[in-house]
């Protein structure tokens, strides 16, 4: 099966079932409803007077050489206050290094969109909502911080944050991570997430979440593209048909209902292959 044939079978079935787990669906989601966006982070950072005032996802931030990030959705509250909020299926090993590494690019990025130097810095909370115990503690949240060894805050307004989606007790957090993970409105705890729901099982929300997946292909394949102008079709199509596989294969495992056997079939790729491609994912 070529790379683009299970492309369109991932799409397809993301637009049949959409969660909020699924960066796609999210994307879409959280665009469309700023209110979404507060009551996640309102809730994961347990701050019920925070108020969300602008969402821009897939905000893209280049880096050194290939290393930039493409945050999933990027908040702002009333203070200036940046919140990059990242959905994460299985993949955890290297998560606490991926989530520093984001810390890093959004404490660059608030300095260009503010423009304010060091003093008027803003305060940076990278949250990734996971579908499983990154930590292995059985909290729902684990709130990291950069302290000396007595506990004082260095004040440098840094923040990671990992959310346990494994987490069902009966409070806010326990609600909101059994609403994320799955597709029913009749379900949803939170009116914010079931009419998210309900905009994404309609047509403008499948609409939109396809026309989100086109533009996820067009980048995959972009690359080969150009290659082939220079380098001749044939050989641009190779490296296209290549790069989209390995994408796709690091989508397959965020995915979380692939096994590494099943994806190896699927794409041609070998495991060492597909391993490697999954090291790379969202850090572009």
């Amino acid at each position: 099966m070529d790379s683009r044939r299970i492309f369109d079978e991932m799409k397809r079935r993301i637009i049949a079932h959409p969660t909020l787990m699924d960066d796609v669906p999210f994307t879409v989601a959280v665009r469309r409803s700023m209110a979404l966006a507060q009551l996640i982070i309102r809730t994961t950072l347990s701050q019920e007077d925070l108020v969300v005032t602008d969402v821009r996802c897939q905000e893209k931030v280049p880096g050194i050489g290939h290393k930039g990030v493409v945050f999933d959705a990027l908040c702002f509250d009333g203070c200036g206050n940046m919140y990059d909020v990242e959905v994460q299926k299985g993949r955890f090993e290297d998560l606490p290094k991926r989530a520093a590494f984001y810390e890093a690019m959004l404490t660059v990025h608030s300095l260009e969109v503010g423009s304010h130097g060091y003093t008027g810095m803003p305060h940076r909370c990278v949250i990734f909502i996971c579908d499983g115990d990154v930590v292995g503690k059985g909290r729902p949240v684990y709130d990291y911080r950069w302290r000396l060894d007595d506990g004082e805050d260095l004040g440098n307004g840094g923040r990671i944050v990992f959310v346990n989606g494994e987490y069902r007790a009966d409070d806010a957090i326990g609600h909101l991570m059994a609403d994320m993970d799955q597709s029913d409105p009749e379900r949803a705890f939170n009116e914010e997430v079931r009419s998210a729901l309900e905009v994404l099982k309609g047509e403008e929300g499948s609409k939109d979440m396809s026309d989100e997946m086109e533009k996820l292909r067009n980048a995959i394949f972009s690359d080969g593209e150009a290659i082939g102008k220079a380098a001749g079709r044939a050989e641009g199509e190779k490296i296209g048909e290549a790069r989209g596989k390995a994408e796709l294969a690091a989508r397959m495992l965020k995915d979380g209902r692939y096994t590494l056997d099943e994806i190896v079939n699927i794409t041609g790729l070998s495991a060492d292959q597909v391993s490697e491609a999954a090291s790379g994912y969202g850090a572009k």
